[in-house]
């Protein structure tokens, strides 16, 4: 994961995952970020099932804290920090998001770990889940007044099927790495004379 933050062109966010030690597990991965577009600023912080399995992580060597404590905590912070709008991205089951939803000063959730697509409200909170194994994405087009405060959402699902029209960066980027993948998987490592 390291080498996937070091490559990336956006910010990582793990909110409640920490290393046994207490620190942060990834050099790179903030803990939340605050990002400003004119007077809006949207406070975005990111929560994990401890369910997870990280590929090529030792999820011993990792400490997962509790969702919600750590939700109410991020809400509070960020909105001290002067976030006029607070999205939470989750991997976390529909029930766990229901809860966090009751925070107060939370906007969105946008989640993952879903069968279906979610689109509801709980309180003031709107919650989207996207269906899995991206056959849908999700926007999400928030609005603000002068002053930066939302004065609306509308959330959209947008079907990817062979309608979708292919983006030609992201099919070369999968190639290269296919193609990596093909020479190392080729590579002769070892002989059994059995």
């Amino acid at each position: 994961l390291g080498y996937r933050v070091k490559e990336s062109r956006f910010h990582w966010v793990s909110s409640n995952v920490i290393s046994r030690t207490g620190e942060r597990p990834w050099p790179g991965v903030k803990e939340n970020d605050l990002v400003a577009f004119g007077p809006a600023k949207i406070g975005i912080f990111a929560l994990t099932t401890p369910d997870v399995v990280l590929l090529g992580e030792k999820v011993d060597r990792l400490k997962f804290l509790d969702p919600l404590e750590i939700a109410r905590a991020q809400v509070q912070k960020l909105r001290a920090e002067g976030a006029t709008f607070v999205v939470a991205l989750t991997y976390l089951p529909l029930v766990e998001d229901r809860k966090i939803a009751s925070i107060p000063g939370l906007n969105v959730i946008l989640g993952g770990q879903q069968t279906d697509g979610i689109n509801e409200k709980v309180g003031n909170t709107f919650i989207y889940k996207q269906p899995p194994n991206a056959s849908e994405l999700g926007r999400l087009d928030i609005e603000f007044d002068g002053v930066g405060m939302p004065t609306g959402t509308v959330h959209a699902n947008l079907a990817i099927d062979a309608r979708t029209a292919e983006d030609l960066e992201s099919r070369t980027l999968v190639g290269d790495y296919t193609r990596a993948m093909d020479r190392q998987l080729d590579e002769i490592i070892a002989v059994s004379k059995m």
